[in-house]
């Protein structure tokens, strides 16, 4: 199966460079961590920092709901079938959908529970897209994490995050 384990000189091979891959990730999270909010202050003002505090909460709250969970589900089964990971992608694909329906269609209501300002709408649309592709990555970054693939999933996420 595609999500094998690696074993003795891989495993240990594998492990040391996922420290790290990790670690380049998450220091490049906390780079961005500081850019980002900073250069959103810069060009939008304190209004623009409020619509991207109102967009990143809805972004922690929306994708948990997408995953489900299902990428701890993947990394700890001790045997994977396809039909197991097609059942699984199947339905973050559905959550994504879902969680992106919902933020799409009550958005207005959500902005209304503001300010009402109609750039929020927008911005939790978009919120919606995201949501939708992020539930396309779920399984794939499980069996990456899996096989101890840090190196390519780390670079996946920091251009994701710088691309948006």
């Amino acid at each position: 199966m595609r999500g094998e384990r690696p074993q003795g000189a891989v495993l240990r091979e594998r492990t040391l460079t996922s420290v790290f891959w990790i670690l380049a990730l998450n220091v490049a999270r906390a780079g961005l961590l500081f850019l980002v909010p900073w250069a959103v202050a810069w060009l939008g003002g304190p209004t623009g920092v409020g619509l991207a505090q109102l967009a990143w909460g809805a972004h922690a709250v929306a994708l948990p709901v997408v995953s489900l969970g299902t990428r701890a589900a993947v990394l700890q089964r001790p045997e994977l079938s396809q039909s197991y990971l097609s059942s699984v992608f199947v339905v973050n694909l559905a959550m994504g959908a879902l969680t992106a329906a919902v933020l799409a269609l009550g958005a207005p209501w959500i902005a209304g529970l503001g300010d009402g300002d109609p750039r929020l709408v927008l911005v939790l649309r978009w919120m919606g897209a995201v949501c939708f592709v992020f539930s396309l990555t779920v399984v794939q970054s499980a069996l990456l994490a899996r096989r101890l693939e840090f190196r390519f999933l780390s670079l996946a996420n920091i251009a994701g995050s710088v691309g948006g």
